[in-house]
């Protein structure tokens, strides 16, 4: 279970979004790295919510889900679930009839076949989403406080979120709920911020 990451005092956070360029957007792309604005929203899988799904294949997904009122969470049959809160509003939600209560960069774990539903003072919540299917992929996070930049070296399994604070790469503002995906590129973030790292672990290393 992680903990929330450490909060500065001043950081950008999600009501602050720098603005982005379609061009920028296209060059940060091929690094890896995914802003929320170059993916467009589609319906959740029951039709009751938006999500941006910034990664999807075989072994996970991974998207920035919008929650919007009591909507019942998509059912994801043999997969495992990661919830890391991106906004700055508190989430509560009902898993399986257990309250669970997430402030930023907390996160939940639970089975894709749990009935999941959000509060009423949750809507407007915004979360990182993660799922492995369980008969090949484990996955795992931590927090990440950055106080004088991120090297992220070439990985397959390494994807960092950012949740507040003021990073760029190449003097390029990275907004809230930006993502960088698993590359054979070394990238250098500068600045300081909250972010969180997710682990996608094939499961027979994770055995």
């Amino acid at each position: 279970m992680i903990a929330g990451a450490r909060s500065v005092p001043g950081m950008q956070t999600s009501s602050a979004k720098p603005t982005l360029t379609k061009w920028t957007m296209e060059q940060l792309a091929r690094r890896g790295i995914v802003t929320p604005e170059a993916v467009d929203p589609q319906p959740w899988r029951n039709g009751l919510g938006t999500t941006r799904v910034i990664h999807e294949s075989l072994a996970w997904r991974l998207s920035l889900a919008e929650i919007r009122g009591t909507l019942s969470f998509s059912l994801f049959p043999g997969m495992e679930r990661i919830l890391v809160l991106v906004s700055d509003a508190p989430l509560t939600l009902t898993i399986d009839g257990e309250l669970r209560r997430l402030t930023r960069g907390r996160m939940v774990r639970f089975p894709g076949e749990a009935a999941v539903l959000p509060t009423p003072a949750s809507s407007g919540a915004t979360v990182l989403n993660l799922m492995t299917a369980r008969s090949i992929a484990e996955p795992i996070a931590s927090p990440l406080c950055i106080g004088d930049g991120l090297e992220v070296p070439p990985s397959e399994t390494r994807i960092v979120g950012i949740l507040a604070g003021e990073l760029r790469w190449n003097d390029i503002p990275l907004p809230v709920g930006t993502v960088l995906l698993p590359s054979t590129r070394h990238r250098t973030l500068a600045g300081e911020g909250e972010a969180i790292e997710l682990r996608v672990q094939p499961v027979s290393e994770a055995d």
